[in-house]
């Protein structure tokens, strides 16, 4: 998935698979962990690519 705002990209093809158990999202101050997390609860949309939950 992409993201970007104005001229500004935050995220750049991520991709990733979560399985139950807990996990962190760790990162520099603007490294996208915001973003990711408001495209994951379906906040803001992605640029480019999907989320898919539970299959």
């Amino acid at each position: 998935m992409t993201k970007s705002f104005k001229e500004r990209k935050v995220l750049k093809d991520v991709t990733f698979k979560i399985s139950s158990e807990i996990k962190v999202i760790i990162g520099l101050n603007g490294s996208g962990k915001s973003t990711l997390l408001r495209i994951i609860a379906g906040i803001i949309k992605p640029d480019k690519g999907r989320i898919i939950i539970n299959g």
